[in-house]
Formats: C-alpha cells, structure tokens, sequence
C-alpha cells in the first residue's frame, strides 16, 4: 500500500545521508502526490457512505427509469456439485 509518509522520508534521507539539495520541483511533486492521494481517498470514503442510500431508493416500488427497475442486480455464488479433491 502506498505510504505518502515514505516520499517524506525519502527526500530528508537523501538530504542528510547523500547530501543531495531539495529542490522546488521535489517538495511541489511530493505535495501533489499527497494532495491527489488524499483527495482520492476522500471521494472514494464519500461514494461509500452514499452507495447505502442509493440502494435503498433504488429498491422502493415505483423507482424506475425508461420503465425498467433500478434495483442493483446481487452477486450470485458459484457453488462446484462435485468436489476436486478425489477420496482414495
């Protein structure tokens, strides 16, 4: 998973262990990559939280569009008949 705490690290590491200069473009490029990351994970937590309600609307009788049901469809499981493994 991505750490946006390491692209911190990184940059103070090669500072102060391979005496290399922070320059403009590190710290806009490392604050970017955060802001996106965090901005994604905001919408992300946001289309959650909303996916529940929608359900439930789309679930009440008379909720349709273009006159079919805007139900969502529930994933099925594929149960084998037979198991793989054979008995000795």
């Amino acid at each position: 998973m991505f750490n946006p705490l390491t692209l911190i690290l990184v940059a103070l590491s090669e500072a102060l262990i391979l005496d290399e200069a922070i320059r403009i473009g590190t710290l806009l490029g490392t604050v970017l990559i955060i802001l996106g990351l965090y901005s994604f994970l905001w919408g992300k937590t946001k289309e959650i939280k909303s996916l529940p309600r929608q359900r439930v609307e789309a679930e009440e009788p008379g909720n349709t569009i273009d006159g079919e049901p805007t139900a969502l469809a529930q994933p099925t499981a594929m149960v084998p008949s037979t198991s793989p493994v054979r008995k000795q």
